[in-house]
């Protein structure tokens, strides 16, 4: 069983799409830095240093990475602390794209359409290095759990046999007591 840390806007238990069933909750899938870091690492770039699009579908992305499309949903769902969900739709789908570059959105004097630059290598570096430092977390949370569990069967097994010292001890007194009376 893998551990999940929530980081603030991100999920521990997330609804996952059915594939081919465009919204529709089927199944609760868990979050794991450690298991997406990849993926995240990869999306992060991609849609933070991208100068053609802003945002982007999941299927766009996916195409562009060589990456499972569900799986690529699956990640940018699970993760609205760092990328954000457009309400606009592009063939059916939403795009997504880094909450810091929309942020930083502006519109542009001329043409009014909504414009914004890509993120600079050390923008992306401060999003890797908080990523980092979740799987980091992460891993800490996971020794933890696993050091107190330990703790807790040991104490379980320690608590069974004082009990036991004790039963058998109060069955030796009624038994002594029994054949002192006999006597």
């Amino acid at each position: 069983m893998r551990s999940a840390v929530r980081a603030p806007g991100c999920h521990t238990v997330r609804p996952a799409h059915a594939p081919g069933q465009g919204g529709e909750m089927s199944q609760t899938t868990a979050v794991s830095f450690s298991a997406d870091f990849q993926i995240l690492c990869a999306l992060i770039t991609h849609l933070g240093a991208h100068e053609r699009w802003q945002s982007r579908t999941p299927s766009e992305i996916a195409g562009s990475l060589a990456m499972d499309r569900h799986e690529t949903e699956r990640v940018l769902g699970a993760y609205p602390c760092f990328f954000r969900e457009s309400a606009n739709r592009k063939n059916g789908e939403r795009c997504f794209t880094v909450h810091l570059r929309y942020a930083r959105r502006h519109t542009h004097p001329v043409t009014g359409a909504h414009e914004s630059l890509p993120l600079t290598p050390e923008e992306i570096g401060m999003l890797i290095n908080t990523l980092t430092q979740m799987v980091s977390i992460e891993r800490e949370e996971s020794r933890f759990v696993s050091e107190l569990r330990d703790n807790n069967r040991r104490q379980t097994l320690t608590n069974l046999v004082a009990l036991s010292v004790a039963v058998i001890s109060a069955i030796a007194v009624l038994f002594a007591a029994m054949l002192k009376a006999s006597a």
